[in-house]
């Protein structure tokens, strides 16, 4: 295994930039972030020349980059995204809910609990447009006092605004707890019922 002086022997002479997907979401929140991504994953497919790479679909925005940045560069392997694991409350497992403390731990199921009740809200038709699905996640959360960093529904996997409620999109989110800060996402198919 190549330590970090090996991988990053000097200042690099090219750096990538990643253009598509990332003003929004966590990458609004973190300037830079997905060109760092996209350098050591350039790095890691080149020395190891895997077939096929397995990215969780809880990070979606970093999914979506990387499904774009192998296309892009014609890299000769394929993407595979994984289902986001659950614990049986339903919270997405993360590396991060050992910050949680045990009160904080026993809210944050609500987080996937109100992205499905947004998911249901644009299934079924019940919410007219996007300021009314992005109410009803934000009333699931309303007695949890804790920061949502953000809460957005956009089309997937562009990342755009929705304009049409019957193609795929994304309802994803960010809370902040005290010393955790945790997201998840549905993806949905759309509705049948009716464009936004």
């Amino acid at each position: 295994m190549p330590d970090a002086a090996e991988i990053y022997p000097a200042k690099p002479s090219v750096s990538l930039h990643v253009e598509k997907a990332v003003d929004r979401l966590d990458g609004k929140a973190r300037p830079g972030h997905f060109d760092g991504v996209v350098t050591v994953l350039l790095k890691l497919f080149s020395l190891v020349e895997p077939d096929r790479a397995y990215f969780g679909q809880k990070d979606a925005q970093q999914v979506a980059v990387v499904q774009n940045f192998v296309s892009d560069f014609f890299l000769p392997l394929e993407i595979r995204v994984v289902e986001t694991v659950r614990e049986r409350d339903g919270l997405a497992k993360s590396s991060r809910n050992v910050n949680l403390s045990p009160t904080e731990r026993e809210i944050a199921p609500r987080i996937h609990q109100a992205l499905l009740n947004g998911r249901r809200a644009i299934e079924t038709g019940t919410a007219a447009n996007e300021a009314e699905v992005l109410v009803i996640v934000q009333e699931t959360l309303r007695d949890t006092a804790q920061q949502i960093d953000y809460l957005e529904l956009l089309s997937y996997p562009n990342f755009e605004p929705v304009v049409d409620f019957t193609k795929p999109m994304i309802l994803a989110i960010a809370v902040q707890f005290e010393k955790a800060r945790l997201i998840d996402n549905e993806i949905i198919e759309g509705s049948a019922k009716r464009d936004a």
